[in-house]
């Protein structure tokens, strides 16, 4: 069985471009079988599709943190710990401290929404991307509108209609980033399910 990373490394060996033309073309006409299990793994890349969907599960699992830390924070009555924003004083206390890993937190979910923006781009031709473009690039224009939203509900003192506001927008959040992750993952099943070319066991014959 020929591995794909055996092909690579013969191709730049072969003494002309000719030959190797010949080989690669051989290689296609045959249908010879890719053992993927034998390749070097530098030469073996992830598909797009599944990227997305482990950038989309870390940024659903920051954000369910981030939801749990802020009930916990609202249950404790710890939202107005910290009289300022975004610091807070040094935590002597278990509500500035629950208050403080909030905030601290937030920067986790901005990181991992921003990182599944950017691993987006990798779909480039594929249906998936500009419903997880768009869904990915409108998760960052929450995400922006909820940390200003945030400063907002301190210094009203804990407003209910912004308290609330801020929680919509949190859930909404999560689930878009859910969307991504289903729509990638139903991709890599369709892509998974695809009809593969006959493989040949030698030349086909004239």
């Amino acid at each position: 069985m020929l591995c794909e990373g055996h092909l690579v490394r013969i191709l730049p060996r072969l003494p002309s471009q000719r030959h190797r033309l010949h080989l690669s073309t051989l290689h296609k006409s045959w249908g010879v079988q890719i053992d993927i299990k034998k390749t070097p793994n530098h030469l073996v890349t992830m598909k797009p599709e599944k990227k997305v969907f482990r950038a989309s599960l870390l940024s659903i699992s920051t954000i369910i943190t981030m939801n749990t830390l802020g009930s916990y924070v609202s249950a404790m009555e710890a939202g107005m710990a910290c009289p300022d924003w975004p610091l807070c004083p040094f935590p002597e206390t278990l509500p500035v401290l629950l208050e403080f890993a909030h905030r601290v937190w937030g920067l986790a979910v901005i990181g991992s929404v921003a990182y599944l923006a950017y691993v987006v781009r990798g779909l480039r031709g594929l249906a998936l991307y500009r419903p997880a473009r768009l869904i990915a690039y409108f998760s960052l224009l929450l995400l922006s509108i909820q940390v200003g939203l945030g400063a907002i509900v301190v210094f009203t003192y804990l407003m209910p209609e912004l308290v609330a506001l801020h929680q919509l927008i949190a859930q909404t959040l999560l689930s878009l980033q859910a969307v991504i992750a289903g729509l990638s993952w139903t991709t890599s099943i369709l892509r998974r399910e695809e009809p593969q070319p006959v493989q040949q066991s030698g030349p086909a014959s004239a």
